[in-house]
């Protein structure tokens, strides 16, 4: 009497699943963070958290929906998994529930978000360019001035205009042509990606997965689960934008993507010394698969196969890793690039103490153990949206603190593994399978940077 919910479910399943649940056919429901919101749910008993959701913020909205019922009491089990950021609260005894809630991040320089919600509030009453603009143009925590969202403001209303999704009207406001009126509800929550994968089973369609996030769940070969049942995908078409699947009767292992990500630096928006933040180029191919028996973790067979590579520009913030902590890690014959890898890990894992995102909203680059693309010696973080969300933006301006969190989360394991355990540097996002990791080197590094970033904290922010 359980079943499974997320957002990528038709609607028809969706709403099949919510009426059984509330009507007493089904005892729970095995959910993503789809059912936190714009889902009415009032007599739930209890919500058991599996892992810690990445803020405190989420977790108070995922608790709320049970206990609604003020004359009914109700129960919120939080079950803490091996996973670095997990074990790092379990280690301090720190709240869950009581402090301040994280800082939202929020990107107005994103000109795919731009455009859907200025359609949505010009439904609701005339945009006025004049006094609007000012909204999206201005001093950035009262310093600087942030050009590129200017930009995207006026890119976005331009291409309303010539769409016509946007008409001029009386007074030289801009209305929302009359059948856009209930625009917003088109408009994704969650998901930036414009263009989903429709999955389909004998032709019918059962699910869609993000076109982003389909390369590396939906290439041919890949066991693919819906409602934990497991399919194998015999055709991934870019061209229709579908993944074709067969019901698998039984299956003894799961498919993992290989690939790698690059992410170089464009353009400098602001600079604090050393540390950078602005726009990235991201460029990531998936070049192949593992097969990983289930009971022995075993890697089954291994295959590969040519994809196109997903390329978009985002937001990001990076640093170079200081000369002297390199030479002082290859004097000690450690590893510079492990330790890079391994401070990346670590500094991508505990953004969500910073600022409300998903874990999947922040990457890394990640290193492989027979890696020959030449990669300079640095830091980055990058917001995983194209066109960025704001995260990267906000971790910039916490950067000093996030890079003490980390080391703290590196050194308060008692692992004493030099590549660390899933309770510290290992990260289950990782495409190089957490082999080249160095916590030492990553200690050299944190501390070099941590000097500089309190230098540099005492200057005043610079331009490009």
């Amino acid at each position: 009497r359980l079943a499974a919910y997320r957002g990528g479910y038709t609607p028809a399943e969706r709403r099949a699943v919510e009426r059984k649940f509330f009507g007493g056919e089904l005892d729970g429901v095995v959910a993503t963070c789809a059912l936190e919101l714009g889902v009415d749910v009032g007599d739930l008993d209890a919500t058991v958290h599996l892992g810690y959701p990445g803020s405190r913020a989420a977790l108070l909205q995922q608790a709320g929906r049970a206990g609604r019922d003020p004359c009914r009491p109700s129960l919120a089990v939080v079950v803490l998994f091996d996973s670095p950021l997990d074990q790092y609260l379990a280690r301090s005894g720190a709240s869950l529930i009581n402090g301040p809630v994280e800082a939202c991040a929020l990107s107005v320089s994103n000109e795919k978000v731009l455009r859907d919600q200025l359609l949505c509030a010009a439904a609701e009453a005339p945009l006025c360019l004049e006094s609007d603009r000012s909204l999206f143009v201005g001093q950035r925590d009262g310093v600087v001035a942030d050009a590129e969202a200017g930009a995207a403001f006026d890119d976005a209303v331009a291409g309303l205009e010539r769409c016509e999704a946007l008409k001029r009207v009386s007074g030289g406001t801009l209305a929302a042509r009359a059948d856009r009126a209930k625009h917003s509800r088109d408009v994704p929550l969650r998901v930036v990606d414009p263009v989903n994968i429709e999955v389909k089973l004998n032709g019918v369609v059962i699910d869609t997965i993000p076109y982003a996030r389909a390369f590396y769940e939906l290439y041919e070969g890949a066991v693919y689960l819906h409602q934990a049942r497991p399919h194998l995908v015999t055709k991934f078409d870019l061209q229709t934008n579908e993944a074709l699947v067969t019901r698998m009767t039984r299956c003894d292992y799961h498919t993992s993507s290989r690939n790698h990500t690059d992410v170089d630096p464009v353009r400098v928006l602001e600079s604090r010394g050393p540390l950078k933040t602005g726009v990235v180029h991201v460029s990531s191919k998936v070049w192949g698969y593992r097969k990983v028996c289930k009971r022995t973790f075993k890697v089954l067979e291994s295959k590969t196969f040519s994809l196109p590579p997903l390329e978009f520009e985002t937001r990001g913030t990076w640093i170079d890793v200081p000369a002297a902590a390199v030479a002082d890690i290859e004097a000690k014959k450690w590893d510079v690039k492990g330790g890079i890898h391994a401070l990346n890990h670590a500094l991508a894992l505990v953004a969500p103490l910073f600022v409300v995102c998903d874990a999947n909203d922040v990457a890394t680059e990640h290193v492989y153990p027979v890696q020959k693309r030449p990669r300079p010696h640095r830091l980055v973080l990058y917001d995983a949206r194209p066109g960025g969300v704001g995260v990267a933006d906000q971790l910039f301006r916490r950067f000093p603190a996030v890079l003490a969190q980390a080391r703290t989360l590196i050194y308060g394991c008692p692992c004493g593994l030099v590549a660390g355990c899933p309770a510290c540097v290992h990260d289950r996002r990782c495409s190089g399978h957490n082999v080249v990791l160095d916590r030492a080197a990553a200690n050299v590094i944190v501390g070099a940077l941590l000097e500089d970033a309190a230098a540099a904290a005492k200057q005043p922010t610079a331009g490009p």
